[in-house]
């Protein structure tokens, strides 16, 4: 191959490489959905002393078997005051309201 040929295929492919791997290039890969960085879902906020028990269990951590107990107490005692008093609920320990108070109002 001629030195002209080769200089006419080689500095486009060396122009072409190059963009490639410029930041603006790179840039535009960090723009994909992919990379972008996660945004917390907003859970929905469930009304203790209102809710159904179906409504109860859409609460993240909550099962049916202490959306039954929620029901039960809050049948036995009046409405919930707070959202602290869940923790007088067998079954809802510190830890555990931790976990469910942002999904919960009174």
């Amino acid at each position: 191959m001629k030195k002209t040929t080769l200089a006419i295929w080689l500095v486009p492919m060396l122009v072409l490489g190059l963009s490639l791997c410029s930041p603006v290039a790179a840039m535009a890969k960090d723009e994909n959905p992919a990379h972008a960085p996660k945004v917390a879902k907003e859970l929905p906020r469930v009304d203790v002393n209102k809710a159904s028990l179906e409504e109860l269990e859409s609460i993240k951590g909550v099962g049916p078997a202490l959306a039954e107990r929620i029901i039960a107490y809050r049948n036995e005692n009046g409405k919930f005051k707070t959202a602290q008093d869940l923790t007088n609920v067998k079954g809802i320990g510190q830890a555990k309201f931790n976990r469910i108070k942002d999904q919960v109002i009174i």
